[in-house]
């Protein structure tokens, strides 16, 4: 591989600085189920076709509720959250309440604007998604439509020399380490500062259903060396952030074990268009892990005094080993993320 001995991987840096990326309660905002893409690998299937968006009245009884929770960590997401018609009256909303949300997109809207800077100064992190670590793969997911890697590379980075809190989100399916380090001299030749990878079927798609992401031993001994290399052969100043989900048997295959698990560090909800909350972001639509409407009667008490895990969550079996009841041993949590360089 250009530049790098991968004899020496794994072998020169002391005890690795990880930490897990979960630390907040945090409520997920799936605000619309359109989108201008047809992505391979998304678990809700969002896509031009898809009708439901959140009213703006629905919207700020969420915002309210969670509020009474103690809860402020808002995540604009969906569907693609800037196709939906009220996003800006959205913004504005939570900015009258003070609130800074984060904001999870394809940046396909956002990088034609004029002027990014009105959405992205209301926002307090944007993370625009890559489909892969070179064009092929990118264009091979997100579909004819999706942007071109190296736009999104070089938006991301001047937004972020700029001021902005901007990263890349890229997908990983199969990656070779030289394709990695192709990426990551372009990011750095970009200025992009913040990284998050996560692991996907070869296809995009999960294997055997919309959130089961599973790996086979190849594709686990793969991300074992992705993820060497990514925390070996990065320096500490290379960027701010740089995260990768956990692609390890959470209880025995890892150093961090459980820490990694986002459900078992913090409470987290996703909300669909119509108000109604779930468990975790991936339960989204899922009627086993609906826990109420955010206007019925009960809402009140639902989130009061929980055990997330044990009450509403009961199919996930990530404090067990196995996060989605796959049959395959070899699983790991899509929502698990390690800190591979701390943040500053």
């Amino acid at each position: 591989m250009n530049g790098v001995d991968k004899g020496q991987i794994g072998q020169q840096r002391q005890e690795p600085a990880l930490q897990s990326a979960n630390t907040n309660d945090s409520v997920f905002m799936f605000i619309t189920r359109s989108c201008n893409l047809t992505c391979s690998h998304c678990y809700v299937s969002a896509g031009p076709r898809l009708k439901g968006n959140m009213s703006l009245d629905i919207f700020g009884e969420v915002v309210d509720y969670f509020l009474r929770q103690g809860i402020n960590d808002f995540r604009l997401t969906g569907g693609e959250p800037t196709f939906h018609p009220e996003f800006d009256l959205m913004l504005d909303l939570l900015s009258t309440k003070g609130i800074t949300p984060r904001l999870i997109t394809n940046g396909i809207r956002l990088m034609k604007m004029q002027s990014p800077q009105f959405v992205l100064e209301k926002v307090s992190k944007c993370w625009i998604s890559a489909y892969g670590v070179n064009k092929n793969q990118h264009r091979a997911i997100g579909g004819e439509r999706s942007l071109a890697l190296e736009d999104i590379l070089e938006f991301v980075g001047r937004q972020t020399m700029a001021g902005h809190w901007v990263g890349i989100s890229v997908l990983l399916t199969e990656v070779s380490l030289d394709d990695l380090e192709n990426f990551l001299v372009l990011a750095k030749k970009y200025g992009v500062r913040y990284l998050r990878f996560l692991f996907a079927e070869p296809t995009g798609r999960a294997m055997s259903s919309k959130v089961a992401f599973a790996y086979g031993d190849r594709t686990r001994d793969q991300a074992k060396i992705v993820f060497d290399y990514l925390d070996h052969s990065i320096t500490s100043d290379a960027f701010d952030f740089l995260s990768l989900n956990n692609p390890f048997d959470l209880n025995t295959a890892h150093k961090l074990g459980l820490a990694s698990c986002m459900l078992g560090s913090r409470s987290m909800w996703s909300i669909s268009p119509e108000g109604d909350i779930y468990s975790c972001c991936f339960n989204i639509y899922d009627p086993v892990h609906k826990v109420t409407n955010v206007l019925s009667d009960t809402a009140g008490q639902a989130l009061s005094n929980n055990n997330l895990v044990n009450n509403y969550a009961h199919r996930c079996k990530g404090l067990n080993s196995n996060y989605w009841g796959s049959k395959n041993s070899a699983v790991a949590c899509p929502i698990s993320a390690l800190t591979l360089s701390r943040s500053r």
